[in-house]
């Protein structure tokens, strides 16, 4: 009986950690500030101005800006490389920036969608092992011909074993279910 508690309060301390995890990640530069910095640029360089003195307009205006495209964020070292690929070849920036932009709008709504149905799978799974628990401590309780097979040492085997394949599959859908950062 102390290995379903336990296992009862492993389930709710990791869906607890599932619905407060987004709440202490935080990234460097979000992105609405990125998409924000870009759309900037985009029309400081429709409006016919050159790239650098677009460039420094921006950081004149985001002081924190140049702290945080030098940090070591996925989001700003990629901001970095795009910057420099637009200094190498002026006459292409709008459109790298452009491509960029569109995406970066891909890659958030895809994270978005991806977030989202890897926390579906992961409630699916501490609701499943919540029902596993409760229906074994309710047939334990109730049924009699339940306790005599538990008794026995093949009764306690099978019940241990279903309880390390329930761990086993609850571990394998939270590491299946993590997202993994792309590069550009």
């Amino acid at each position: 009986m102390t290995i379903c508690s336990l296992f009862l309060i492993l389930t709710n301390v990791l869906a607890a950690h599932i619905c407060f995890r987004k709440y202490f990640r935080r990234s460097d530069l979000t992105q609405t500030e990125l998409e924000d910095i870009l759309g900037t640029l985009i029309l400081t360089l429709q409006s016919g101005r050159s790239f650098e003195n677009a460039v420094q307009d921006l950081l004149s205006d985001h002081t924190q800006l140049s702290a945080q495209l030098e940090s070591k964020g996925t989001h700003a070292t990629e901001m970095v490389q795009i910057l420099n690929q637009c200094r190498q070849k002026p006459a292409q920036s709008l459109k790298i920036l452009s491509c960029y932009r569109n995406f970066q709008r891909l890659r958030s709504r895809f994270t978005q969608k991806a977030s989202s149905a890897s926390l579906q799978a992961k409630a699916q799974g501490v609701v499943s092992a919540v029902i596993y628990l409760v229906i074994f401590v309710f047939q334990f309780w109730v049924n009699d011909d339940f306790r005599v097979f538990f008794a026995t040492s093949f009764g306690r085997g099978l019940i241990i074993l279903s309880l390390i394949l329930l761990g086993g599959g609850m571990f394998w859908v939270f590491r299946m279910s993590k997202l993994r950062e792309f590069r550009l």
